[in-house]
């Protein structure tokens, strides 16, 4: 992931005031994140897969530069994110694309918006939201939703608007303290009739989009997100970056499309796994993009299954519906183990070869067939955080980062300690003393016969 971020008001305390104008692109090397100004061009703007505005000035962003994000978000497949604020976001704003691409409607105006319609709210998913990608904490549904409700209040969320008919909710806003939406209903919150189940069903909805706290829309090719609240960073507590990192990985993730690991700037091609057994179905998926970086919706393209040296077959990839250029298609019948080869063909991918010379000359993956599911070498390393945090807490271990190994040392207990033992050694079990007390013994009767003593 390459990021780019501007902050409109920094410190200039501690920068000393002076700031060189740096505009933000995509161009720029790797791991130079920090830019001193927005994109300066359209075709800036639209290299971005991901473009996150928070509460900033109407005056931040140009008529131009909204086009800019208009023709990205709608064209190009690029996804828009909202963070909503008191200050403007989006209620200051009175740009006309904004109030396109959001999937809320509200009215512009100058006054800020600090009051909360709640003094805190926990945040709960709707049933959208339990299998959506960006509020996907935990590959279990039950501990995903109790990960969610778990996260300390919010106390601040923008109220007022209303959500377009077309815009899905993935979170809500419930108040702390409040009972939940079935409490009006039978003692064990089911409905005692049909029309009752309806009029929750009708009831719920309209309180998930009177609440809504994270909301989507989709917008031509791409899509938009907003963010209701401005307090993500309370994720944190008590658990350190796990859960925050995790959503706004998930966020990226979701605008950018899937990590296709083959091909060039043009044209990629990936499959879901890198090994599988003879009875998994092999999920393939390509992105196609024009000489613009824009999708094409249209494209013919096969894929080519290869293994030493020899084409198996080809199978078609249909374009997935209102996605960015996606192409998939799945596989079956590869009941031989061993390494195959995935090769995309049709004119697009020859010409996205065409435009990039120095790139590779043909778009091609790589798959492994197994007899087993997991043999050692291709086991999954990824740690499962939320495993290890269940095991730590129920035995009152200690989960430490690779970045923070001295916390799991001073778990252990002090780094020293001093234990008293008192022994009693007889003379005769140590050799030196026995004859270091011998020796004195000599000594002190030689001195004696000298001096006259004996």
């Amino acid at each position: 992931m390459h990021l780019q971020y501007v902050l409109l008001n920094p410190d200039e305390v501690a920068r000393g005031g002076n700031r060189p104008v740096i505009a933000a692109s995509a161009s720029r090397p790797f791991g130079d994140a920090e830019a001193t100004a927005l994109p300066v061009t359209s075709a800036e703007w639209q290299r971005f897969d991901v473009i996150i505005l928070g509460d900033i000035p109407p005056s931040a962003l140009s008529d131009r530069d909204w086009a800019a994000v208009r023709d990205a978000v709608t064209l190009r497949g690029a996804m828009l994110v909202c963070v909503a604020g008191p200050r403007y976001m989006p209620h200051g704003h009175n740009s006309e694309v904004l109030q396109d691409l959001l999937p809320v409607t509200y009215t512009p105006g100058t006054a800020a918006k600090f009051d909360a319609p709640e003094s805190a709210f926990d945040i709960q998913l709707t049933a959208t939201g339990r299998d959506h990608p960006v509020t996907s904490q935990s590959t279990s549904r039950a501990l995903n939703e109790e990960l969610w409700s778990g996260f300390q209040p919010m106390r601040w969320r923008y109220s007022g608007a209303k959500l377009k008919e077309t815009a899905e909710v993935l979170a809500y806003a419930h108040p702390v303290g409040a009972p939940g939406p079935a409490s009006s209903f039978t003692p064990d919150g089911s409905p005692g009739s049909v029309e009752a189940a309806i009029e929750q069903l009708a009831n719920q909805k309209n309180i998930e989009a009177d609440n809504a706290v994270i909301s989507t829309l989709r917008s031509g090719l791409g899509k938009v997100l907003m963010l209701h609240f401005d307090e993500t960073w309370r994720f944190r507590y008590g658990v350190g970056d796990t859960y925050h990192h995790r959503f706004w990985g998930q966020v990226t993730r979701w605008g950018a499309g899937p990590n296709l690991r083959s091909g060039n700037e043009l044209v990629r091609l990936g499959t879901d796994r890198l090994s599988y057994t003879p009875d998994d179905a092999i999920e393939v998926t390509a992105k196609v993009l024009d000489k613009d970086r824009r999708p094409v919706t249209d494209a013919s393209i096969d894929v080519e299954i290869w293994k030493g040296g020899e084409k198996i077959r080809k199978q078609r990839l249909s374009y997935r519906s209102d996605s960015s250029g996606l192409y998939e298609t799945s596989l079956s019948g590869l009941d031989d183990e061993g390494e195959y080869q995935l090769k995309l063909v049709g004119d697009e991918a020859e010409d996205a070869i065409a435009a990039m010379p120095d790139g590779p000359k043909e778009i091609s993956t790589e798959l492994l067939v197994v007899t087993t599911r997991n043999p050692v070498e291709l086991a999954e390393l990824t740690a499962d955080r939320d495993f290890l945090n269940r095991a730590t807490s129920t035995t009152g271990g200690h989960l430490a980062e690779l970045n923070d190994l001295g916390s799991l040392v001073s778990s252990f207990g002090a780094p020293k300690e001093i234990l008293k033992e008192r022994r009693n050694i007889t003379l005769w079990d140590k050799w030196p003393l026995l004859i270091a007390f011998l020796g004195l013994l000599t000594t002190e009767w030689v001195l004696r016969r000298r001096s006259g003593l004996v």
